[in-house]
């Protein structure tokens, strides 16, 4: 099972087939999977027929059975990036509340970081006791929270920034002649 997934790890991105019997199948294109777990696929432009108990499709893990059968309608929804498209309203929203959300997880890893400073502080001037170690335990965990939510976030909002800069590269504008006559076209993608 370990080798299954140490290579569905290395191969993510292509077709794979692990063969009921014998090594991994990899660098090929999977076309239709039969009822009895046959699998069609191609490989140099030469078609295989092989029995299989797994494939994977661009880093998708299918495991098979006796029953299982795949259409081509099917693979092809597995292999195409199926998500959707939003509008530019969208991806702006989601950055506001992205970056909105990144700057409190940094407020919450400063914020836990001076507590943890007070509380190491406490117990060196030594008159701390109890305050002193939930300060510095607290502010461990302040920390150790906004850290990744710091780092989440501000992914989050770069992508959605990206799709932003996409959306708005989506229009064009056309001089050219239609049935109608000559004039110009703008076009919203």
């Amino acid at each position: 099972m370990a080798i299954l997934l140490v290579s569905l790890m290395v191969e993510a991105q292509t077709d794979v087939i692990y063969p009921i019997n014998g090594d991994s199948i990899t660098n090929c294109k999977i076309n239709t999977v039969l009822k009895g777990n046959l699998v069609n696929y191609s490989k140099k432009a030469n078609n295989y027929q092989k029995p299989a108990k797994a494939i994977s499709i661009h880093g998708k893990l299918i495991f098979l059975n006796e029953n299982s059968s795949i259409d081509s309608t099917l693979l092809n929804l597995l292999k195409h990036n199926t998500t959707e498209k939003h509008d530019f309203g969208y991806y702006q929203q989601t950055y506001n509340e992205s970056k909105r959300i990144s700057h409190n997880g940094m407020i919450l890893t400063f914020a836990g970081a001076v507590a943890c400073g007070a509380g190491i502080y406490q117990e060196e001037s030594g008159n701390a006791g109890f305050i002193g170690a939930a300060l510095f335990f607290g502010g461990g965990l302040m920390t150790n929270a906004g850290i990744p939510i710091w780092i989440s976030s501000g992914i989050k909002a770069a992508n959605n920034r990206k799709a932003m800069e996409r959306c708005k590269m989506d229009v064009t504008l056309n001089f050219a002649g239609t049935p109608n006559g000559i004039g110009f076209r703008l076009a919203l993608n």
